[in-house]
């Protein structure tokens, strides 16, 4: 893995055998990244994404050991219990051209990956959801809010 930081963008490259979670999570400690949106592309061959199934606020999980074109990765960097949390998804393409995506829990490249980290100066604490099962997006209170003048 490799990057590079210029103000608030990174570009981030990964290898083969690297694996986005971690190295995003990675890269959000040593750039003290509180808050900052991502989006990539790439190709990988290990997947494991999830599915939300909101009637047992649970997630199922199911792992793909093939060839991917990572068609779309898109989410947050953001914390959770003060440490960083990614909160990303993923849309993959077969061999055959057809589609699969959901919820990244981790990928392990196989070419390349290609990823956009835009910093964002709003610090977001995700905090958990009885009602919906899921943790949110969790805003300051003292948040400036924008002026539209």
């Amino acid at each position: 893995m490799q990057y590079q930081r210029k103000d608030k963008q990174i570009l981030v490259r990964l290898d083969k055998g690297d694996r986005i979670m971690e190295n995003l999570l990675d890269i959000a400690k040593k750039e003290s990244i509180h808050t900052a949106s991502v989006t990539g592309l790439g190709a990988a061959d290990i997947v494991n994404i999830a599915f939300f199934e909101t009637d047992t606020k649970d997630y199922r999980q199911q792992q793909f050991n093939e060839p991917f074109e990572i068609l779309n990765l898109t989410g947050f960097l953001t914390h959770k219990d003060n440490e960083p949390h990614a909160h990303l998804h993923i849309t993959l393409g077969r061999e055959d051209f057809s589609v699969i995506g959901g919820h990244l829990m981790e990928a392990q490249i196989n070419i390349t990956c290609e990823i956009v980290l835009n910093i964002i100066d709003i610090p977001i604490d995700r905090q958990h959801n009885e009602e919906i099962g899921i943790d949110i997006f969790g805003f300051t209170p003292n948040m400036k809010k924008p002026s539209f003048t």
